[in-house]
């Protein structure tokens, strides 16, 4: 028995190493970009004045605010930082798994949940329309990684609710307020999921929650305090498109269903469903699950999700005008999200479906679910671009010829004593792509790049441009 749990561990940590592994091995091969040019020159003396000057001029987002003006950009801290982000959230995915596990009453030996979470943790990888933002890129890591990993624990807590002593009650009210504060565009999902259990134990058990209120009142102030910022008030005058709800709810209501079909019919994931299905049909108990936030129907649960979806979407429509499912940050929190969401629905409706047959697990075979996610893993190794480009661009050593011009320009930059200087292009790779600066000596980010350059290297240069 333990020689056999032993082969299960070392298999699981090949499976890590495989698909994990590379997207660890390669942070050592980033540098700042955009954003991060100009927060590298914030000095950490000013740093609560440098948050209110965010927080007034910029956007409301105060938990991005604490996190953008640390002093991480020290290239040795930054590259440590996000490594130790690609790990957190792994770490976030197995602790959401098991409590998932816990709360549906699934098996829940250690092995199992880190295999789950290994599939559900490549399967988010698989669909991120931008790695170098989620992963590689701090400002877009701190904005919207860090988000998905508050939007889980906030998700672990709601599937807790009966903790009841101050300690965690303070944890849980934290969450709440870190999450709101750092991306706006999950305020939404989380007020609506914390409305909708307010409602449902006020249905249940004839009165209010004092608990569950209090989490609705933290949530809905700290709501308030990013969309009233002066901030994104004043960021919204920069998109004439945005603002129109009508025209946000009905183009978010279309691109959430748009995007729900075809993320279900698409393949190699529709193995990864059928895998997933047959895993809950034979590790699930043939007793309800008990407390569940959805009563165990499928469709209320659906209901509830797909309007939980409507409100992610309809943030970046009414705050632009428009959304790209598909592209940058934005794409990838949307993808995630949805992931999450249709992994909870999967595993109810599981236990659902197998509660009316319950003949059939006895007939499916043991090694039946792995042969599907088995064969999902590897479909997603030989043909997911995001795979694919990763190995690729290890094996033809793209990322030290990235390395290579990064420092060769800096060479140039710190030999140079000129006041102007004219650099060529650097593209990065397909997966760790290069923010550069641009011809125009006064955009924004040359401007954030030459007071970076000049308080590296002590110059005074006045202009920094491409040729």
């Amino acid at each position: 028995m333990k020689n056999r749990k032993l082969l299960k561990i070392v298999f699981l940590l090949i499976i890590a190493l495989v698909f994990i592994g590379p997207f660890l091995f390669i942070t050592k091969f980033t540098f700042l970009s955009a954003d991060d040019f100009c927060r590298s020159s914030a000095s950490f003396e000013n740093y609560f004045q440098n948050i209110f000057n965010w927080y007034k001029n910029h956007n409301g987002r105060y938990t991005n605010a604490l996190l953008s003006y640390l002093p991480v950009y020290n290239l040795q801290i930054y590259r440590w930082i996000l490594g130790s982000s690609i790990l957190l959230l792994g770490i976030t995915i197995f602790c959401f798994i098991k409590k998932v596990f816990e709360f549906f009453h699934l098996e829940k030996t250690s092995t199992t949940v880190f295999f789950i979470a290994l599939v559900f943790y490549i399967t988010a990888i698989s669909q991120l329309p931008s790695i170098y933002e989620f992963f590689y890129w701090y400002a877009g890591t701190s904005a919207y990684m860090y988000s998905i990993i508050l939007f889980l624990l906030f998700l672990i807590m709601l599937f807790n609710l009966e903790l009841k002593n101050r300690p965690k009650m303070i944890i849980g009210s934290l969450i709440i307020i870190l999450l709101n504060g750092n991306n706006e565009m999950l305020m939404g999902i989380s007020n609506f999921l914390l409305i909708v259990i307010l409602i449902k134990n006020y249905i249940s058990n004839g009165k209010i929650s004092k608990k569950i209120l209090f989490f609705n009142i933290v949530s809905w102030v700290s709501s308030l305090v990013v969309i009233f910022s002066p901030g994104s008030i004043n960021r919204q005058t920069y998109y004439p498109e945005g603002a129109n709800f009508l025209y946000s709810l009905k183009s978010a209501v279309l691109s959430s269903g748009m995007f729900t079909l075809k993320s279900l019919i698409e393949f190699p994931y529709i193995l990864l469903f059928i895998g997933l299905i047959l895993f809950v049909i034979k590790t699930g108990k043939n007793n309800e699950a008990k407390n569940s936030i959805n009563g165990n129907n499928p469709i209320v649960l659906f209901i509830i999700s797909f309007i939980g979806l409507v409100s992610v979407f309809i943030i970046p429509y009414y705050a632009t005008g428009i959304l790209k499912v598909n592209d940058g940050r934005i794409g990838n929190i949307i993808h995630i999200i949805f992931w999450i969401i249709l992994f909870i629905n999967l595993i109810n409706f599981s236990l659902y479906f197998q509660r009316w047959i319950p003949e059939y697990k006895r007939i499916i075979p043991n090694f039946f679910p792995h042969i599907f996610l088995m064969g999902f893993l590897l479909l997603i190794l030989m043909t997911n671009i995001n795979y694919k480009n990763i190995y690729e661009e290890i094996s033809k050593g793209d990322f030290e010829k990235y390395k290579e011009d990064v420092k060769y320009r800096e060479r140039l930059i710190e030999n140079s004593e000129e006041s102007k200087i004219v650099l060529k292009r650097i593209s990065g790779t397909k997966t760790i792509q290069h923010y550069d600066i641009t011809k125009d000596s006064t955009d924004w980010v040359n401007s954030c790049y030459m007071n970076m350059i000049n308080n590296k290297y002590d110059k005074n240069f006045k202009s920094i441009v491409i040729e």
